[in-house]
């Protein structure tokens, strides 16, 4: 069997790649080429960026974000 020639990438090197995109006004085509990937999964990633940045503005993780971090937080406070 062929050795898999994907590539992974971690939260931040996608962070990264989008936020050239977001950042430039260099096509998201040629980002895609420079980086190796597809539009499709660029597309993918951004999509998933959005969703995760809903979710985290919805206030939904708050308290549970007070728990994991031990924080007293509050909802516009600043901390993070």
């Amino acid at each position: 069997m062929a050795e898999s020639t994907r590539r992974r990438w971690t939260a931040q090197q996608k962070l990264g790649i989008l936020e050239e995109a977001r950042k430039t006004d260099t096509p998201v085509s040629e980002i895609c080429c420079k980086h190796q990937i597809t539009p499709t999964v660029y597309c993918d990633w951004e999509r998933k960026a959005r969703i995760s940045a809903l979710h985290g503005l919805s206030g939904a993780d708050i308290l549970l974000c007070k728990r994991a971090c031990n924080l007293n937080c509050t909802p516009g406070s600043g901390c993070s």
